[in-house]
């Protein structure tokens, strides 16, 4: 099972030192993609569209965009919004770039009993409470995943999801 996970990452992962920034935006908004294949989505979400939170501005929006013209998620179209940290949150996925992690507490006191996944990429965040954040190690993207915010947020995370993380035992 961790290979059919990995197979639409291998070349993205083999990219090495030489990370743009639209590279390293292009695999996380990739691996955003992958993730939502190995989480359980609640059947109550209703909802006719799967919608990606991205707080304030980032270069991820860029791939997020194209991802969400040529792909769908549990047979959903993508909507990508940017939105402020003090916006209500109606995503079923919250991005926090670097540039809003000062937010996170104001995004998962928004995301409380929303079954939204939230999502950062700044050092000790998944200690702080997003149940994943991206790393670079080594020149590659891995990922930490917090079990307990994971839990928090209603969502049900795959074992293999749980064996490729970077596991982050939050106090």
């Amino acid at each position: 099972m961790k290979l059919k996970f990995l197979l639409p990452l291998l070349p993205a992962l083999v990219l090495g030192q030489n990370l743009t920034m639209e590279d390293e935006y292009s695999i996380k908004t990739l691996f955003i993609y992958n993730f939502t294949k190995y989480i359980e989505w609640p059947a109550a979400n209703k909802k006719n569209v799967f919608e990606i939170d991205v707080v304030g501005e980032s270069a991820i929006l860029k791939p997020l965009e194209a991802l969400a013209r040529n792909k769908k998620i549990n047979q959903k179209p993508i909507i990508i919004k940017m939105i402020d940290a003090e916006s209500e949150v109606t995503g079923d996925i919250v991005f926090i770039p670097f540039s809003g992690s000062k937010k996170l507490s104001t995004v998962l006191k928004q995301c409380k009993g929303k079954n939204a996944l939230v999502i950062t990429e700044a050092p000790n965040l998944a200690l702080k409470g997003s149940a994943i954040n991206f790393r670079v190690v080594e020149h590659k993207i891995r990922f930490e995943l917090n079990q307990a915010a994971a839990k928090n947020s209603g969502l049900k995370f795959s074992t293999e999801l749980v064996e490729l993380s970077i596991p982050v035992n939050a106090q």
